[in-house]
Parts: structure tokens; C-alpha cells; sequence
């Protein structure tokens, strides 16, 4: 974890923990597989270079206007000369502002956008986007939002120009706290909550030293069963939509499975977006590799998903398998051809 808290940092506070109405301040660094891990502390004199915010007005221009004063450096809080500020780009804005029939297409295509690492596709792929919706009373309204706060600022949201995406992590980790460990109830005290967060601490830690050993994650039983369905995706399921980067259809397996019918219609709008990191694992000792047989050194240091499962490799086994298929096809005839 030490090694950790010198890359990347992941702060933001929650409400609704105590009566008292304090403000819980969460810290968190993430690991290699981009996973979020909550810490008690931190270093000292840390060279921030970088910053990712949400896209809140007050909050940048607050941000900013601190930045810019005496006062930090004379508190001397280690901010490099030139800060570089990032948008947390899982922020969409489709909701409110797109018909629903419309969400899921363009949410799908603004994720190919977004995760789009060359410079020139990416501006290829931001005219198409306009060209696709042109000016009419369903997609006006957020095609001029895009163009209007997005489109002249590429360089604060676009993968092409960033190695790290957003902070959701966070979330999940408040998410978790309210819903789980205190069970959706107002918790009335604070050595309760204090007490919480050691045993919340606790589990992730123990979890944390599991996979770093075992390479082995200790799962809830719905993303048990997503994982064997994802293995089962068909090839007509995925669609390799720009170099490295697949659009995977998972309502179609998943469908076929369910024995009900309110089970398929409620997957019907399942899909992925995954994106090859690297062609193999960086890591000097990994432990997070597949033992499928059929993805020989597949590992979630190679592929990012946008699936909000913990790990993505389910989804990067539809696009793994053909692929393997393909490099083994010919070695298997040229062993029945000496071995009759």
C-alpha cells in the first residue's frame, strides 16, 4: 500500500454516516488491476502533478482560485507549479437530457469516444458523433451541451490524452459502507461507525493479501454467475469497433440462458465496452492471470472493461477465445499431420 499512495489518490467525503451531520473524508489508492483500497494515511510532501474533479463549475473555479494563491504555498502542500486538471469522464449527462430510447446508443458510442487512444481516430470519431445525431428535438439538446462544454476541451476527458479514467472506486466504497456494512439504516453513533470502518478495513485488507497471493477474489454469487455467462458469449456478440477496443453484446447469451422472461427483457441493454491496455502483462509477478485453458495468459492487467463488475475478465473471454482459436487452428493440423 505504501507503494501505492505515491501514484494515485482517490479522496471525496459522503454524507449520512452519523446524526451528528459530520462529513466522512474517504482516501483511497488503487492498485494495478484498478481496484480502490481505503488507507488511514498518507505521505507527506506529495508532488501533485495531477487533479480529476467532476465537472462542477463552483468546484473547479474554487479549485483554481486556491491554487493560484499565496496561501498554498506557504502551507507548503507540494502542488507542482503546473497543475494538470482531468475530468472524471464516467459523468455522461444522458438522462436528462436524451430521450430514453436514445440512451443506450449513445452512451455506447460515446464510450468508444472516450476510450479511443489515438489522436487522429478520436477526432474522426467526435465528427461522427455529431454527423450521427444531427440537430432535431431529441438529440439537440445534448448534442449542443457536447459540443458547447466538451468538444472544445478534449484534452481534460479523452483517453487519448489521459492513462487513468475516472474515481467511481470511491463511490462503490461509500456505496458499500451505507448499503452493506451499515444495512441502509441511520447508524446513531460514532464509535459504531468507527468500529464499521476497522471491520470494513479489515475485510479489504484480507482481501487485498488473498489476490496478491492466490490471484483470487472472493466474489458475491451474482458476478460468479455473470462470469460463467460471459464465457459463454457468442463471437456474433462482439464487435471489434476501433483498433483494440470491442463493443461486447451480453444481453444475447445472457438472454438465451435466463429461463424467464423477466429475467431476459431486464438484460436486454447488457453492453461492454472493452479496451486492450496492453498486449501482455507488465506486472514482473502476477496473480491475477485466467486458468481457462482456452486464455492462456490472459490477465485484467491487459484489458479494462466498462462492466462494473470487480473484475472484467468475464467479459474479455468472448473476445479472447476466437482469437486463441485462431493462433491454435493451424498448430493442431500440423500436429495430426505428424502424429497421424
Amino acid at each position: 500500500m505504501e507503494e501505492l499512495v505515491g501514484k494515485i489518490l482517490v479522496v471525496d467525503e459522503t454524507h449520512g454516516t452519523n446524526p451528528y451531520k459530520f462529513q466522512l473524508l474517504t482516501i483511497l489508492v488503487v492498485d494495478d488491476n484498478r481496484r480502490g483500497w481505503p488507507v488511514d494515511k498518507t505521505k507527506g510532501n506529495l508532488n501533485i502533478n495531477c487533479v480529476i474533479t467532476d465537472d462542477d463549475s463552483a468546484l473547479i473555479n474554487s479549485m483554481n482560485e486556491s491554487f493560484d494563491s499565496e496561501l498554498i504555498k506557504s502551507m507548503n502542500m507540494g502542488f507542482s507549479k503546473k497543475l494538470r486538471h482531468l475530468l472524471c469522464n464516467w459523468h455522461e449527462n444522458l438522462n436528462l437530457k436524451v430521450p430514453r430510447d436514445l440512451v443506450q446508443s449513445m452512451l455506447q458510442k460515446l464510450k468508444v469516444l472516450i476510450n479511443c487512444k489515438d489522436q487522429n481516430l478520436f477526432s474522426q470519431l467526435c465528427e461522427g458523433f455529431i454527423q450521427k445525431y444531427p440537430v432535431d428535438s431529441k438529440t439537440s439538446t445534448y448534442t449542443d451541451y457536447f459540443k458547447k462544454h466538451y468538444m472544445n476541451r478534449p484534452e481534460k476527458w479523452a483517453m487519448c490524452n489521459r492513462n487513468f479514467p475516472h474515481g467511481e472506486g470511491i463511490e462503490s466504497f461509500h456505496h458499500r459502507l451505507k448499503k452493506v456494512h451499515l444495512k441502509s439504516k441511520v447508524n446513531r453513533r460514532i464509535d459504531d461507525l468507527i468500529n464499521v470502518l476497522l471491520n470494513f478495513e479489515w475485510e479489504d485488507h484480507c482481501a487485498c493479501e488473498r489476490e496478491a497471493c492466490h490471484g483470487v477474489s472472493a466474489l458475491p454469487q451474482h458476478i460468479l454467475e455473470r462470469h460463467e455467462r460471459g464465457i459463454k458469449i457468442s463471437d456474433t456478440a462482439v464487435a471489434e469497433v476501433l483498433d483494440q477496443t470491442w463493443e461486447v453484446n451480453a444481453s444475447s447469451s445472457s438472454s438465451s440462458s435466463s429461463s424467464s422472461s423477466s429475467s431476459s427483457s431486464s438484460s436486454s441493454n447488457l453492453q461492454y465496452v472493452v479496451v486492450q491496455n496492453a498486449e501482455e502483462c507488465y506486472a514482473d509477478l502476477c496473480f491475477a492471470k485466467c486458468t481457462n485453458g482456452s486464455c492462456p495468459g490472459l490477465c485484467s492487467h491487459m484489458y479494462s472493461c466498462s462492466s462494473p463488475d470487480t473484475h472484467p475478465l468475464h467479459k474479455v473471454h468472448a473476445i479472447m477465445l476466437p482469437i486463441f482459436l485462431t493462433w491454435l487452428s493451424p498448430r493442431i493440423s500440423t500436429a495430426v499431420h505428424v502424429h497421424p
